[in-house]
Order: C-alpha cells, then structure tokens, then sequence
C-alpha cells in the first residue's frame, strides 16, 4: 500500500507548493497518478510554483514521467514550477522526459514515399488481374453454355 504522503499540495501566499515524498516508482503508481492528476488542477491563483523533491527516496521513469505532466499541466495554467532538492542521480532522467514530446517528427524520406507508390500499383495490378479473371471466367461459363 503506497503512503498517503507521496505528494503534498499547499498555497503559500501567491506560491504554490507540492512536496514530493516517498518512493516515486511503478510499485506506487495508482496513488500517485491520482495525487498528481489532483494537484495538476491546484493552479489557480498561483504565481509562483515549486515542486520540492528532496524527500523522494526512489523515483524511476514512471515517476519522472507523472513529474513532468505536473511541471506541464502547471506551466499551461501559468504557473513555471522550479524543481527543487532533486537528487541528482535523477537529473539525467528528469532531462529526457522534460525533452519528451518537443521533437520535431520527421518527415517523411522520399525513399519511403516511392516505395509507398509502388505498394498501392501492385494493389491495383492485384484488383485488376481479379476483375480480369473474372470477366474470363463469365465468359467462358457463357461459352459452355
């Protein structure tokens, strides 16, 4: 059973704090996706925000993960969260899920797009060699007749 303090959310003034605690893994992920969902929606009348997590003992991706949709979801309400007392072992990992999404795709190859043409001509070739079999096989059941 995952503790009820994985994350705290408080109004201190025109800041708005949420204070991360705990173990911030896969093995507590229901708890804590429901207080993140919850605390994604605290940014009122907020100014300021930080999200201090120099309490969180253990954080893997799932963790960084829902960390990033509370810094997103905040920054979108108007509220650009600092990260606070983050060990720095996780740096690396809060960094790719803070680039996650911000790619650009990539377009596509030319390559891809001709050989895309050559799939959809040997479909057509395929639907009218069956359309002709077809015509050849109604004629000759006409003919035997």
């Amino acid at each position: 059973m995952a503790p009820a303090s994985l994350l705290d959310v408080r109004h201190d003034g025109t800041e708005l704090k949420a204070i991360g605690a705990g173990s911030w893994t896969a093995e507590n992920a229901d708890a804590l996706e429901k207080l993140v969902s919850d605390a994604a929606r605290e940014h009122a009348s907020a100014g300021h925000g930080q999200i201090d997590l120099s309490q969180v003992d253990r954080m893997d991706t799932f963790g960084a993960l829902l960390l990033e949709r509370l810094r997103r979801s905040w920054s979108d309400g108007g509220v650009e969260p600092r990260i606070v007392g983050l060990k720095r072992r996780y740096n690396v990992l809060i960094q790719e899920m803070s680039r996650m999404g911000h790619e650009p795709h990539p377009a596509v190859r030319r390559r891809e797009r001709l050989l895309e043409g050559v799939g959809h001509n040997v479909i057509d070739i395929g639907h009218d060699a069956k359309l002709l079999l077809n015509f050849v096989g109604a004629s000759m059941a006409a003919g035997l007749r």
